[in-house]
């Protein structure tokens, strides 16, 4: 739920913690602002491009290559580790799309 990341993004920036210990990375971010900001931006940045490529009917190919080019500077040298997420970008969007509007 893309709305719900965000909003709990949202609410560990007001917080305004000292610090902060990411649970996938397992570093210690000695500055947590610039890390809420940047896990923010790359929430919104990578579901747009998946939403997007979702509406325009691409491959999962196409979109693990686009995803790829987005994260790596390298994609070439990727791993595959990303692919979850992006799979789960997919379900909630395509979920979203089947749900009834709300009145």
């Amino acid at each position: 739920d893309v709305p719900a990341s965000l909003a709990s993004i949202r609410r560990a920036r007001e917080l305004s913690p000292r610090y902060l210990l990411p649970v996938h990375t397992g570093f210690l971010a000695s500055n947590p602002a610039f890390a809420i900001d940047a896990v923010e931006r790359v929430t919104i940045e990578l579901g747009d491009l998946i939403r997007n490529g979702t509406d325009r009917g691409d491959t999962e190919e196409s979109l693990e290559e686009q995803v790829s080019e987005y994260l790596f500077a390298d994609p070439s040298r990727a791993d595959r580790s990303y692919m979850p997420v992006v799979r789960a970008y997919q379900t909630y969007y395509e979920r979203e799309r089947r749900r009834p509007p709300q009145a």
